[in-house]
């Protein structure tokens, strides 16, 4: 509901869905205060923030495949960014669509999320899980590919639906691994690690796809420009696709 929403409200006052999501995230706050947590032992660390660090980074370094997936998922982010950053332009000029219709888009992806959320436990029980992230990994450049040669809206959203349905299965299985794998004394810490990997690079990408639209629209024009930042995305998912085909090794 969040994104139709979203393009509703900019439509009647752009500042509008700032105020509504702060508002929505102050009664958030307020729900997960009102949690009670049960009493838990206290387990022993190292003093200071760096020596704790250090150990975190020390446990992802010597465990190859945590490290390798945290960087994966970084480049899948900024790759993702790229494309992200201009859709909202390429929604309006290629597309024709009004804010209503762009926030429809996002719901399309976000319905993906959703159907990818309840199926994604079944996918990966009969393809298996290293089966299931390398096909994620050919869904996401397919996306990217399907918007960079298309101009009809439908096949817009089929695309982004399809490709959120992929990013929820990758994320059940790497999710569930990281659980499974890490000590739950160094959870936390590993995990703050492996985020600031794999999101990290997120403005980076944007700041790509904005820079490829800038450089090359003089040279290709304003349409070509904006398509660009989809096919790199394209290219940089099909590589990934070609290292976890043969790079990853979940089993």
């Amino acid at each position: 509901a969040g994104p139709p929403l979203a393009g509703l409200l900019i439509a009647y006052a752009v500042p509008l869905p700032f105020a509504v999501d702060a508002v929505t995230f102050a009664i958030a706050a307020w729900c997960v205060w009102l949690i009670a947590m049960p009493a838990r032992t206290a387990v022993k660390l190292p003093n200071g923030f760096w020596q704790q660090m250090r150990e975190g980074m020390a446990w992802i370094y010597a465990h190859k495949l945590i490290l390798r997936l945290a960087i994966m998922l970084g480049a899948l982010n900024m790759m993702h960014m790229v494309a992200f950053t201009v859709l909202v332009l390429f929604s309006q000029e290629i597309l024709e669509l009004g804010p209503a219709g762009y926030g429809t888009l996002l719901t399309a992806g976000a319905a993906g999320g959703v159907i990818g959320g309840i199926i994604a436990p079944r996918i990966t029980s009969r393809l298996g899980v290293e089966a299931s992230v390398v096909i994620a990994l050919l869904v996401f450049s397919a996306e990217y590919l399907a918007i960079y040669l298309t101009s009809n809206t439908y096949v817009v959203a089929t695309a982004l639906f399809v490709g959120m349905l992929a990013a929820v299965s990758w994320s059940v299985v790497t999710v569930s691994l990281r659980q499974r794998t890490i000590p739950d004394e160094l959870l936390g810490r590993v995990n703050s690690i492996y985020r600031f990997i794999g999101w990290g690079t997120m403005p980076v990408g944007s700041l790509i796809g904005g820079g490829l639209v800038a450089l090359f629209e003089p040279e290709l024009g304003r349409e070509t420009a904006l398509r660009l930042p989809f096919l790199v995305s394209a290219i940089g998912g099909f590589g990934l696709f070609v290292y976890g085909l043969f790079k990853l090794d979940l089993r």
